[in-house]
């Protein structure tokens, strides 16, 4: 990734002094063609399509069209980082042909990181909100790619302010702002810091110790001591000169900034759960005087709650990128206030596995909350092996236990024939016992697994798995396999998702959301994947050698 960077930076430095010039090429100047490109940007700005814009860039006259280039790259929905990526490129190559480009990005990039400005002074909160929210969704994307532009050089250190700071500290200064509103960009400042913290302000995380951990490390001798100290000096040496820097100038500036910013998150923190216990205390006393707790009450104290826990969990992932401590909220004991609430921030074992496992809510949203296919295809289409054969079990236990009672029905037949009928039982049931000690070679085929499956439609969803770069995408595969599913096209997929190259770890969160989508109606794909990684597991961990290493990992 820094090594594109600095691929990047450096070209685009030399564009400042000097243009790639093309005049000599034989461009397209139609206008359906340039136009055409100019829609493709707006609605097709992604990871797949990057290498057909870029060509497209090449080929195409566009002295006309900046300013519409311009508005669709503002425009277009940026839905992860390869997608960030992918955009990072496509604008260094337009401002390395267009002297105006990087200007007008620039601004149109700058109105929409400003912070909330609402359409009327007389708007409910209701509304402040669905706009709050609408504007933060667009900046999580935004942001990202004006960083990224201005580590690339796309974007130079200018001022736009009268205390002429730099470029990046202006707009971070202004979208971080310090007020009574902070919570609502938080948000903004864990995505900052977590993707560009290093770069920014130079603060390198520190990674949380287990104490046996530390009581190892004090055991260990002095020349072991010494020789990780110099170890890990020369690995943070070479991560710094990976690094592409930024002027010490803004280093210094941001990173005093962040911690303003950090201190002005406790301390709100600390008030917000003030308020919280008050209000707390004041619903039950509502409760010990009326017997119930008014409607009102309750849901404006359920909203407050929910907005200091997702305050919380944002700030815990900001402190740690920081090396700040959070504080921790211990619930009184005694307090029993008649309602369900108990906030669960002082379980650290907890506290600690959750923030390794989500680094914001976005990645929380994305691993848990997948499609339902059960509302969107045919029910008979999604019957998974253990659900047929628990109603075949089920419709012959009735069938066996009809005929036992008409059979074996006292008041139908005489003492002699119920002898003989029951006697007849008890030997098949021997018999039984006998043919289910010798287990089956294979399992008989269902008439799913019959069904005249299109091998082509199988290929074809399994040759788009690799570029599945996003989350609609994912899901429309998890559709359509729903569609072609049988006991050999599933052993594929399997086969498939498992076999992930070692240079393509990007698929595994998408791959995992599949696996998780499917497996709410197919739970075999789970559990056979969770089967063939701990047999690979094992397989790597028998080997002696280091060939692979990173996949053994």
């Amino acid at each position: 990734m820094n090594a594109k960077r600095k691929e990047l930076r450096a070209l685009n430095e030399a564009a400042w002094e000097k243009r790639i010039d093309l005049s000599k090429e034989k461009l397209d100047a139609s206008i359906k063609k340039n136009t055409s490109f100019v829609k493709k940007l707006k609605v097709s700005l992604t990871s797949e399509k990057k290498n057909e814009l870029l060509k497209d860039i090449k080929s195409l006259k566009l002295e006309k069209y900046i300013a519409e280039v311009v508005s669709a790259i503002a425009e277009a929905k940026l839905k992860n980082q390869a997608d960030i990526a992918a955009a990072v490129e496509i604008c260094s190559l337009l401002h390395q042909r267009f002297t105006d480009f990087s200007k007008l990005l620039q601004d149109a990039l700058l109105k929409q990181l400003n912070p909330g400005s609402y359409s009327s002074n007389n708007i409910s909160g209701e509304q402040k909100e669905k706009e709050d929210s609408a504007r933060l969704a667009r900046q999580k994307s935004v942001l990202p790619l004006f960083i990224e532009l201005y580590l690339v050089n796309v974007f130079r250190d200018i001022s736009l302010n009268k205390e002429k700071e730099m470029l990046v500290v202006t707009v971070l200064k202004k979208l971080l702002s310090i007020g009574k509103n902070i919570h609502n960009n938080i948000a903004l400042a864990v995505i900052v810091m977590s993707n560009y913290g290093r770069e920014l302000t130079g603060i390198i995380p520190q990674k949380q110790e287990v104490k046996e951990d530390d009581k190892k490390d004090e055991k260990e001798d002095d020349s072991s001591k010494s020789e990780t100290i110099s170890t890990k000096e020369e690995n943070k040496s070479n991560d710094d000169d990976d690094i592409i820097s930024v002027p010490n100038e803004v280093k210094d500036r941001l990173k005093v900034y962040i911690s303003d910013y950090c201190n002005a998150v406790e301390t709100q923190l600390n008030k917000a759960y003030e308020n919280l216990k008050k209000m707390e205390k004041s619903n039950h006393e509502n409760s010990i005087a009326h017997g119930k707790i008014n409607e009102e009450r309750k849901e404006k104290y359920q909203k407050f709650q929910k907005v200091f826990e997702n305050y919380y969990n944002n700030a815990k992932i900001l402190f740690k990128y920081v090396n700040k401590t959070i504080p921790e909220f211990k619930d009184d004991e005694d307090d029993s206030l008649g309602i369900s609430f108990k906030i669960s921030l002082n379980d650290k074992k907890l506290d600690t596995f959750q923030s390794d496992i989500w680094e914001d809510e976005d990645s929380k949203v994305f691993y848990e909350q997948t499609i339902d296919l059960k509302l969107m295809i045919p029910k008979n289409l999604l019957k998974s092996k253990k659900e047929k054969k628990s109603e075949n079990d089920i419709k012959d236990s009735e069938k066996s236990s009809n005929e036992n009672l008409e059979q074996a029905s006292p008041f139908a037949i005489s003492e002699l024939e119920l002898e003989k009928i029951l006697k007849e039982k008890s030997e098949k049931m021997e018999k039984n016992g006998d043919i289910d000690e010798v287990e089956p070679e294979d399992e008989p085929m269902t008439v799913e697994d019959k069904r005249n499956i299109n091998p082509l439609a199988l290929e074809s969803i399994l040759e788009r798995l690799p570029y599945a770069l996003n989350r609609d995408a994912i899901d429309q595969i998890a559709v359509d396999f729903c569609f072609v599913n049988n006991k050999g096209s599933m052993k594929k997929l399997i086969k498939t998702l498992v076999n992930v190259p070692r240079q393509r770890l990007d698929l595994l969160p998408y791959y995992s959301r599949l696996i998780s989508t499917l497996n709410r109606c197919f739970p075999e794909i789970g559990e056979s994947v969770i089967n063939e990684l701990e047999a690979e597991f094992h397989r790597f961990q028998k080997k002696s050698d280091q060939m692979f290493h990173e996949e053994k990992n």
